[in-house]
């Protein structure tokens, strides 16, 4: 095989997964029934850009998962601080929504990460709508993050208790971990 053929397979290949994390889930992965509770008490915490930079990465969210969000699409942000921030959502967000927004605000597009350092971490009180492996954890406060050390780039890992788990956006159920991988800066915000 030519080495040209082969640097051209390795850009189709990495160009090719760069767009398949950029994108919404395909329609392979069904989002469940969701019924929106304005009374939720689900919020993001995150630092490590500003106020200006957030709200791009908010509404660049909006837009790619504009079908996901539907009419639950509105978030209202307080800043706690230089760059600190909390994310709330008025009309609720789906457990799926949740997931791939800690993702996205982690690795969001056009922010420089090598200039950033971002912390992410969503907190949720479990309903039957998030694709528990047991019913008893409802009711229960979870909380959602990137792992440290990602390599994956399209996973998040939900904190419940002392237990861990790991949620693939491929299959999108939670598959118990047994190490946490808590980022230095998420453990600032637990």
């Amino acid at each position: 095989m030519s080495p040209y053929l082969i640097v051209v397979i390795g850009i189709v290949v990495a160009a090719s997964a760069f767009f398949r994390l950029r994108s919404p889930p395909s329609a392979s992965v069904k989002a469940a029934a969701f019924t929106p509770n304005p009374s939720n008490d689900t919020e993001v915490f995150y630092t490590g850009c500003d106020e200006a930079e957030l709200a791009k990465v908010l509404a660049a969210f909006a837009h790619v998962y504009k079908e996901a969000l539907g009419a639950s699409g509105e978030f209202r942000t307080a800043k706690l601080g230089e760059e600190k921030f909390r994310i709330t959502f008025p009309q609720d967000i789906s457990p799926d929504s949740l997931s791939f927004l800690v993702n996205y605000l982690q690795y969001p597009e056009d922010v420089d990460l090598s200039t950033h350092e971002l912390a992410v971490l969503g907190r949720v009180t479990l309903t039957a709508d998030f694709p528990l492996p047991r019913e008893d954890y409802i009711g229960q406060r979870a909380r959602i993050y990137v792992p440290a050390n990602d390599r994956q780039y399209d996973l998040v890992y939900i904190a419940l208790g002392t237990e861990s788990f790991e949620q693939s956006f491929r299959q999108m159920h939670w598959k118990q971990v047994d190490d946490g991988r808590i980022p230095e800066g998420v453990k600032e915000l637990w």
